[in-house]
């Protein structure tokens, strides 16, 4: 069965799809203050949110009756200021070998994305342009879930969990611009983390709490902060280019290193500028840690 919903407003649409499959639901609106509502259960289902214009809103759940939802995808695109998206997926028994997977675009300033999803191997991408963005992202019970967040601005948030039971968990963020902010937790085995920064006055903190994580961070721009804390077996690769940068890496356990970098083909930390501080501090045993800093005024402390 099978059902196709095209719908196109200037003011506020709620759609329902209950207890089926592959159903396809579009909505599409230019203007302000519009509100687009799609509910949708079962698998393999497909929801798109297209809006033009300022102060709107847009909504997607699939799986939210806890009937079996795998396979399904949903993708909101809004440009103008103002706006907010609200995504929410879940395999109703769990352990599904499916993903599902959701798309998040937004250009224009003061904009939101919440994503959240449950049990089911999760796909997300979060596409953020212009300033005083934030970006909510929450995915639980799902191994080997995927995110990728990009934002391009000035004054962006972001706050990023893989947790409970999300396992080789890989997350991928970007950030190009200043004074924007991150916090990031993985709390399950097996987890990545790569961090690409270009801008100044931007603050990363995160935490990856079980064991055999990797972290890789790449900063460039000046009085950037990076507080990042791993468990046992762990471990990270940061470059840092410019100046007043502060570096600050706990790793708690044994088993961590400072050394292995791929995907950045360096050893270690490694600083190039001026007056750039970087702190590592490793408890328990076996564990390596190599800083390479270029230039002048900079510090290094490790403490093992």
């Amino acid at each position: 069965m099978k059902k196709l919903i095209t719908l196109t407003f200037a003011f506020m649409l709620s759609v329902s799809v209950a207890a089926a499959q592959s159903n396809t639901a579009t909505s599409s609106s230019t203007g302000d203050y519009n509100t687009s509502t799609i509910e949708q259960d079962g698998s393999s289902n497909t929801a798109e949110v297209t809006q033009n214009g300022n102060s709107n809103e847009a909504s997607i759940s699939q799986g939210i009756q806890g009937i079996t939802s795998n396979n399904d995808e949903a993708t909101v695109n809004q440009v103008g200021d103002n706006n907010s998206a609200d995504l929410n997926s879940r395999d109703g028994w769990g352990g599904s070998s499916n993903a599902v997977i959701y798309n998040v675009d937004q250009q224009g300033d003061n904009n939101s994305v919440r994503a959240r999803a449950f049990n089911a191997p999760a796909e997300g991408t979060i596409h953020q342009a212009g300033s005083y963005n934030s970006a909510d992202l929450t995915q639980a019970n799902s191994q080997r879930a995927t995110a990728i967040l990009t934002q391009a601005g000035e004054g962006n948030s972001a706050d990023i969990d893989q947790m409970s039971g999300a396992h080789d968990a890989h997350l991928e963020a970007n950030f190009a611009g200043d004074y924007n902010s991150m916090d990031v937790t993985q709390n399950s085995t097996w987890q990545k983390f790569i961090l690409d920064v270009s801008g100044s006055s931007n603050t990363i903190t995160g935490t990856q709490g079980e064991h055999d994580a990797d972290q890789f961070t790449a900063i460039s721009g000046d009085n950037n902060s990076l507080d990042f804390y791993q468990a046992k077996s762990s471990d990270a690769g940061i470059s840092v280019a410019g100046d007043n940068n502060t570096i600050s890496l706990m790793q708690n356990g044994e088993g961590n290193s400072v050394f292995a970098t791929n995907p950045w083909d360096k050893d270690g930390i490694v600083v190039n500028g001026s007056y750039n501080a970087v702190d590592v501090t490793q408890n328990s045993n076996n564990n390596t840690a190599v800083v390479n800093i270029s230039g002048a005024g900079n510090s290094s402390t490790i403490i093992q």
